[in-house]
């Protein structure tokens, strides 16, 4: 059927028309079955581009309303175009395109028909001069002081600028401190939106100008600038906007991929397409603050100072209690400290390890050697666990052959507890837990002496011990209500100057060295033990005498307690949101990289006395000892904690038994009461130096406190960009491919300093089609039914050509022998 179109009222031709592939022409006469369309013609660049028709009718309505067109495109030709006819003064010399014959008929609403090209026709305003300057006709030139200009700069400048610190803040990833924290000016979370605000915007705005860009590139390929010929675009490439704003589109029309991307454009879209759908995942993954351990980091740490170490009236008065002075003047504070300082503690930290023990034995063949034997327990505020270490380990099997009896000699390290205090102080701006939205850890390894519980048994026979009992001096009756002011009888000197005993070098009594022996009030029977309460500023050993079993033997245990400080361990201190971990570390091994005071300090260190006894600690050790019902075996009371206290005791030594070892499942009596006293050292610890001496005046106490600095390694998780794992590295080439395409962008627009109508956009080209005369065309779709461009039309070239005031694309035909166009475009 022959259907007759006008010029402008039927736009469904458009379509087929881009796709044309023959040469039809139209005449007036129309036979049934011919369909108007486009007329194809194949651009060689020296033939003449227009061929006149036959016979053309024009559309009655553009006739007669001749602005109505060039009107509706106004924004198109960037001016107002004068109401004149529409095809009036099409035949001026000035707009006669290059190579254009002058005898050829140009449409001028007088009866001859406008050229028939295959072109779409656009309009612009005849008072508007071409733009000489850059080779465009104004109408799809826009100078640099256009706002479209200017706001697609500011876009490109945006772009570029943010996604560039964010690949600077990818790279280096910052630690943030106390700068994201919870509390804070800004927390996680808003430091999180914060970020995906900002790379949402770097996202749209890339997408913004990369659009721009391969239009712009495309636009000013399409077009005959001044010099040189147009290489034309395809469809293919005019979808090239679309894989950027939609990329699914890729898929359902993969074949404009295939035929796009073999040039540089091509491979530039694709790829910006791809990073453009990652790059809000690849800001979350590399810039979002997240919590990241950072390495090892050497610092100074302070700490209050408001004492000695194991003052006992310290202590004392810092026992927290509700019982006021004057409910209790004389033993408030004293039953304060017993009840919840020492009983609590010692027999908490006691039962610990006692049960660890019973794991141990129960899970494996136990062991002799103390280093692999279960460890020193303890803990700390109530939050802290504390993890003491077997130091200065001694031979037993070989002290026993030397002195001819069984020595059980233990030294148990505890760490600093004041490294505690100081990680928590605000002054020294260490990110908690707590700070961290309670995700946080660090942690930290302390240059600072640790205190040291010496425990020392010695196994006599009662003959040896005879001269240390009480009950057993001439004359002597004892009376256990009035002990120990019954001491008060003794000769002047006598109890102090008692010397002369089996063990006398083991325990280093002498008068030169001002340690004395202790006196007892009687033997303890089996299960029990009794203390020694004779006291003398300057004893460094508490003393304590136990019977076991008369399974195990007739000898006696006598052990003594004593408190030193070592420069040759470490406190480390790890803390997470559950709690922390207070570890003394003494590890001093040949190639040990232990953080220690003597490694740091060798030449303080190396003048230290080899045992710095405390002269303290006996007053503070002597009330834990009764509080835990260690002098009951006056009273032959049977306490409990001394009957399991005593089952603890090593064999007899005898020429039948001359190698003593520790038992394998069973912890010797030494070990247990080193971890038993453990809460007392880290009472003694608390709030005193950080140095192994006292360096302040003679008075014991600082009221306030002071500062003291100390070296420590802290290794902290804080909010910090950059991967937490090793596959958010794979998002470092998205975060580049972004700021290097917005670099290269920012460049072309500056230096064309202009743009060009964008001729892929759907509006202009909606607005050439509707503007644009219908042609013949030979259906294309062999299945009968419409679908789109398929195969080689995808690289069909089209050309945006200007003749006079007219802008309109020319299909430039493939008829398999137009050369390749090049990889570059």
């Amino acid at each position: 059927m022959t259907e007759h179109r006008g010029n402008y009222q039927e736009l469904t031709e458009y379509s087929s028309e881009l796709f044309d592939q023959s040469v039809e022409t139209s005449t007036p006469g129309d036979t049934p079955g011919h369909t108007p369309g486009l007329q194809q013609t194949n651009f060689s660049g020296t033939e003449p581009l227009l061929s006149p028709p036959t016979t053309y009718q024009p559309s009655p309505d553009l006739n007669e309303n001749p602005d109505r067109t060039a009107s509706h495109f106004h924004g198109l030709s960037g001016s107002q175009t004068p109401k004149s006819s529409f095809y009036e003064n099409l035949s001026s010399e000035e707009y006669r395109p290059a190579g254009a014959t002058p005898s050829r008929p140009i449409y001028n609403g007088q009866g001859n028909s406008p050229p028939s090209t295959g072109s779409l026709v656009l309009t612009r305003d005849p008072d508007l001069p071409r733009n000489e300057a850059r080779g465009y006709p104004k109408q799809i030139y826009l100078p640099r002081r256009h706002w479209l200009y200017i706001v697609l700069i500011l876009l490109s400048v945006y772009s570029t600028l943010f996604s560039g610190i964010y690949l600077i803040l990818a790279f280096l990833g910052p630690r943030y401190g106390r700068a994201v924290r919870t509390g804070g000016s800004l927390n996680s979370a808003g430091a999180s939106l914060l970020t995906q605000i900002i790379a949402k915007s770097i996202e749209m705005s890339f997408v913004t100008v990369m659009v721009a860009f391969v239009g712009q590139v495309l636009s000013r390929k399409a077009f005959k600038a001044k010099t040189g010929q147009p290489l034309g675009i395809t469809l293919a490439e005019m979808n090239m906007r679309v894989w950027i704003m939609q990329p699914g589109l890729m898929v359902t029309r993969w074949e404009s991929v295939r035929y796009a991307v073999v040039s540089v454009l091509g491979i530039a879209a694709l790829l910006s397409a791809i990073v453009a759908m990652l790059y809000t995942s690849a800001a979350d993954a590399l810039v979002k603050p997240q919590l990241r351990f950072d390495s090892w980091r050497y610092r100074g740490l302070q700490g209050m100072v408001n004492t000695s170490f194991a003052n006992a009236q310290y202590i004392e008065a810092n026992c927290q209690t509700p019982v006021i002075p004057a409910l209790d003047p004389e033993y408030g504070t004293n039953n304060c400290l017993d009840v919840v300082d020492f009983a609590a503690n010692s027999y908490y930290n006691y039962g610990r390890y006692i049960s660890n023990w019973s794991n141990f034995a129960n899970s494996s063949n136990g062991s002799t050697d103390l280093t692999t034997r279960p460890e020193g327990v303890g803990q700390f505020n109530g939050a802290t666990d504390v993890h003491a270490a077997w130091i200065e380990i001694a031979n037993v099997t070989e002290d026993s052959e030397t002195y001819g009896r069984t020595i059980n000699n233990i030294s148990m390290a505890m760490p600093h507890a004041g490294v505690v205090q100081a990680a928590h102080d605000p002054i020294n701006g260490i990110l908690q837990p707590s700070d961290l939205d309670g995700l946080g850890i660090y942690n930290l390894k302390a240059a600072v002496p640790s205190p040291v519980v010496n425990a020392l048994c010695v196994q006599m026979t009662e003959d040896e011990l005879k001269p240390l009992v009480y009950s057993e001096f001439p004359g002597a009756i004892l009376n256990t209500s009035s002990w120990p002011q019954q001491l008060d009888n003794l000769a002047p000197g006598y109890k102090f100057n008692l010397t002369g005993t089996k063990v006398d070098q083991i325990f280093n009594w002498s008068n030169s060295t001002g340690q004395w022996p202790p006196i007892f009030p009687k033997y303890p029977i089996s299960y029990n033990t009794v203390l020694n309460q004779t006291s003398q500023y300057g004893r460094e050993w508490i003393y304590i005498l136990g019977k076991g079993s008369p399974a195990q033997g007739d000898d006696y245990a006598l052990c003594g307690l004593r408190a030193y400080l070592t420069p040759n361990c470490s406190t480390y201190y790890n803390v997470t949101s559950s709690g922390g971990n207070l570890t003394a570390n003494c590890d001093v091994s040949p190639g040990s990289t232990d953080f220690t005071y003597a490694q740091l300090f060798q030449n303080e260190a190396a003048h230290m006395p080899a045992t710095n006894a405390s002269k303290d600690f006996f007053e503070l050790v002597q009330e834990w000892a009764t509080t835990l019902s260690l002098q009951s075996g006056i009273t032959d009371a049977q306490a409990s904690n001394a009957r399991l206290l005593t089952d603890l005791m090593l064999p007899e030594y005898s020429s039948s038994n001359t190698r003593i070892t520790l038992q394998p499942k069973l912890p010797s009596m030494a070990e247990a009461l080193a971890v038993m006293a453990g809460s007392t050292l880290l009472m003694s610890i608390q709030d005193s130096p950080f140095v192994p001496q006292w360096n302040y005046t003679n008075n014991s106490t600082i009221t306030p406190g002071v500062y003291e600095t100390f070296p420590i390694a802290l290794s902290a998780q804080q909010y910090a960009s950059g991967p937490s794992s090793p596959y958010q590295r794979v998002f470092y080439p998205v975060l580049l491919l972004v700021f290097l395409t917005n670099v290269v962008i920012l460049v072309y627009l500056l230096s064309h300093r202009g743009l060009v109508t964008d001729f892929s956009e759907p509006l202009n080209l909606f607005a050439l089609a509707v503007n644009s005369p219908p042609k013949e065309a030979k259906e294309v779709q062999s299945s009968g039914r419409w679908v789109g461009p398929e195969g080689r039309q995808y690289e069909t070239p089209w050309f945006v050509r200007a003749e006079g005031e007219k802008v309109y694309l020319e299909s430039g035909g493939h008829d398999g022998t137009q050369k390749r166009r090049s990889f570059f475009y």
